[in-house]
């Protein structure tokens, strides 16, 4: 039985709710940009304008207004990683080098790499276990806020995407409903 399979194991469970929540914001992320970018084609088409004209990195929430719009830093704020996690990086670098593995994506070798010099612990170890690769059975305490951290901030973004006016548009049940989100979102984008 792998450790995998040790549910019952307190690290396990953390490395299993930090896995779950990061596909969870993946999943809303990617349904997220779909609903962005028809939101702002209905907006476009609305308005008579080019679509591309308007279109946004992230569009503004109904809590926060077009000269404030939440930025991810600011919802990930408070959460320090701290140091390189070098031997949880070797290991998926072995695994994962385009040099020793060239059937081998290469953008899993490249996301390691990068939380590995911003000294992301819980990205190592979701990629590490995303690849199926052997994770840390023992974890100290700072490791394990830097998980229960990468979690919380992982909690928020999903919190802050459903708040947006793309994603409220897609989940109204009525014409009425839509229309008053696209007028509040013109509103608050008029200056």
């Amino acid at each position: 039985m792998s450790h995998y399979e040790l549910l019952g194991h307190p690290t396990e469970r953390l490395m299993s709710q930090l896995y779950a929540t990061s596909m969870e914001f993946y999943s809303i992320k990617q349904e997220y940009l779909q609903k962005r970018d028809a939101f702002l084609h209905v907006l476009a088409e609305s308005k008579g304008v080019d679509w591309g004209s308007i279109k946004q990195e992230e569009t503004p929430t109904i809590e926060t207004s077009a000269h404030v719009v939440m930025k991810m830093d600011e919802l990930e704020g408070g959460c320090q990683e701290g140091t390189k996690s070098s031997p949880l990086f070797h290991r998926i670098a072995l695994a994962t080098h385009p040099d020793k593995h060239p059937e081998c994506n290469p953008i899993y070798f490249q996301q390691a790499q990068k939380a590995n010099e911003q000294g992301k612990f819980a990205k190592l170890l979701f990629l590490s276990r995303y690849l199926g690769l052997e994770t840390p059975k023992q974890l100290t305490e700072e490791e394990i806020q830097k998980i229960q951290c990468a979690i919380e901030k992982k909690k928020g973004k999903i919190q802050h995407y459903q708040k947006t006016y793309p994603w409220l548009y897609a989940k109204a049940e009525t014409e009425e409903l839509r229309k008053k989100l696209v007028e509040a979102f013109c509103k608050v984008n008029a200056s």
